[in-house]
């Protein structure tokens, strides 16, 4: 059975699984894309194949800027202890490390 190492926080593997998963997709959306042969009927109006890997790779980079953001949002995260004392009216909920 897989496990998850402990002094990586959960949310770094989900991050690099999520990443891991985005690159294997858009490879793949990307040689499909590249290997589409060509309609033997010239009635049927095709696009250009430069057209094809552009409408590719447009999503590719907005799914890169998003991944960036994540990763900022992730890496500027503060532990709780850092945070200082909690309000009195919460309940303090601690992970066992």
């Amino acid at each position: 059975m897989f496990r998850l190492q402990n002094s990586i926080p959960l949310r770094l593997n989900l991050f690099w699984l999520a990443v891991a998963c985005c690159v294997v997709a858009q490879f793949e959306i990307l040689r499909f894309a590249l290997k589409t042969a060509r309609a033997s009927n010239s009635s049927v109006p095709t696009p250009s194949r430069w057209s094809e890997v552009l409408w590719t790779l447009v999503p590719a980079v907005g799914l890169a800027v998003v991944l960036a953001f994540t990763w900022h949002a992730i890496a500027s995260h503060r532990p709780a202890a850092s945070r200082g004392p909690a309000p009195q009216a919460s309940v303090i909920v601690e992970h066992p490390s």
